[in-house]
């Protein structure tokens, strides 16, 4: 008798199972598909919504617009002022000073002046009486000298008397030979003829001899004559110097001012005793001040170059540096000369601006530090236009060219690339060559965004005038067409 499990409903169980599972995975497949092909149909049917193109991005920019034109320039220093003319008046005799007391600090002396008198002829008037010196030793010396003068000229006309009267006696004595040599010729006749004395004719030779030797120290004397009157010449001449030299000593007792100025020190105090050499008072000349101001070796041959073509460059000086951005002056002077030698620390060279304290409405004192712009060369429209550096990306500048608008369209510009050559920088601005004609417009900002064929919106125009006048560079000036350097530097 068989088990309970090994009857044939049970050996077939698992097959079962496995054909029911079977057919379920086969019916969800079906199923799944038979919905997939549903939602096919009904997908295939359904409209696609509407699309919009997308709306490119516009870029609201300022921009820069192109001007042609000559510029002059203008170079940027400072110095401190000093005077054209300034001395320090020294003691030339010795002695005690007086008349100190009447000049004061500030006070204005006047120097020599020549006029001209009725008569057409030219006068010349001394200067300002300064300081006195003691005169008295120097008079004394003056009267001592005139006393020389007339010794010499009574010794010259006694020399001149004993001269005439020397001819005189010269002739005289001439006389007297003759007669006493006849005298010894008659006493030799009688004692040769033995009628006269040995004596006599002893005494005779005797007044020969003497008259022959009067009439040499007379012919002696004569001769001496030139030398001794050239003698008292030479002494009155020699007088004559004295009285020069002590007039001169006399006149410099008197210290007058050498030429117009303002007396800016005081050295002594009267009554004080000086020597040669001492300083009196220092005398400053504020009609014209000069202003020494270191530039550049480039700049300076500029102005050099200037000068010799006859060009005066002028220049502005101020005390506050921010006064050359307003255009309120109080100065101006011109470019005189330049110094030959540079500067081996600085590497500069010293232009010298003189200014005309004459025809300033306050005098510019020595000793005040100035700023000072120097009008320089012209540069020509041809060198290049003048636009903002920070314009300029990657030797690049976009320029807002006009684009054809379509209908319904907003106007908009499109941004080229120019590339362009710096030629030289100043301060803010950059001097540049490239394809930039006249009016172009160059975008200045939203430089970050901005790419080759991008939509701009140009919301602010600016000008080269209006740069320079939100930026406030002094230092370049926009000129007229058809200037000449010479007439610019003129009006300048």
């Amino acid at each position: 008798m068989s088990s309970p499990d090994s009857s044939p409903d049970t050996e077939f169980q698992p097959a079962s199972l496995l054909l029911r599972g079977g057919l379920s995975v086969l019916l969800i497949v079906v199923t799944l598909s038979g919905a997939g092909i549903v939602f096919g149909r009904l997908a295939s049917q359904k409209q696609q919504p509407p699309r919009e193109d997308p709306v490119p991005a516009v870029f609201r920019v300022e921009t820069y617009v192109v001007e042609a034109m000559p510029l002059r320039r203008y170079l940027a220093a400072f110095g401190t002022a000093r005077a054209d003319r300034e001395v320090v008046v020294g003691a030339e005799v010795a002695g005690r000073t007086t008349e100190t007391g009447r000049q004061n600090v500030g006070d204005r002396v006047e120097g020599p002046q020549v006029s001209i008198g009725p008569d057409g002829k030219s006068q010349r008037h001394p200067g300002s009486t300064i300081v006195r010196i003691d005169p008295q030793t120097y008079e004394e010396r003056v009267q001592q000298a005139q006393s020389q003068i007339s010794q010499s000229r009574i010794d010259l006309e006694r020399l001149d008397q004993e001269h005439a009267t020397n001819d005189l006696l010269i002739k005289q004595q001439q006389e007297r030979l003759v007669t006493a040599r006849r005298e010894y010729e008659r006493a030799r006749t009688l004692l040769a003829q033995q009628a006269g004395r040995e004596s006599d004719v002893s005494q005779a030779e005797l007044q020969v001899q003497q008259y022959d030797e009067g009439l040499i120290r007379l012919r002696n004397e004569q001769q001496l004559y030139p030398i001794r009157r050239q003698q008292a010449e030479a002494k009155l001449q020699a007088s004559k110097s004295d009285l020069a030299l002590a007039m001169l000593e006399l006149e410099k007792a008197h210290v007058r001012a050498p030429f117009t100025g303002v007396i800016s020190e005081i050295h002594v105090e009267e009554g004080q005793y000086v020597r040669p050499g001492d300083p009196l008072v220092r005398i400053t000349d504020l009609d014209n001040v000069e202003v020494p101001l270191p530039v550049g070796l480039p700049d300076a041959a500029i102005l050099t170059q200037m000068l010799a073509a006859g060009e005066r460059p002028r220049a502005e000086l101020v005390t506050d540096e921010s006064r050359l951005f307003t255009g309120a002056t109080p100065w101006e002077g011109i470019v005189t000369r330049i110094s030959p030698i540079a500067d081996e620390q600085t590497r500069t060279v010293n232009v010298f601006v003189e200014v005309d304290n004459r025809q300033a409405h306050a005098p510019l004192l020595p000793g005040s530090f100035v700023f000072a712009r120097v009008a320089a060369d012209i540069i020509p429209e041809q060198a290049g236009v003048l636009i903002p550096r920070d314009a300029i990306v990657d030797g690049q500048v976009f320029v807002a060219e006009a684009r054809e608008a379509e209908a319904g369209e907003t106007m908009r510009s499109e941004a080229r690339s120019v590339p362009v050559t710096v030629v030289n920088t100043y301060q803010s601005f950059a001097l540049v060559r490239g394809d930039l004609p006249q009016g172009a417009e160059i975008v200045m900002t939203n430089l970050d965004v901005v790419i080759d064929g991008a939509l701009l919106e140009v919301r602010d125009r600016h000008t080269l005038a209006e740069e320079f006048r939100r930026l406030q560079v002094p230092y370049l000036m926009p000129l007229e067409r058809g200037l000449s350097p010479a007439s610019s530097t003129e009006e300048q």
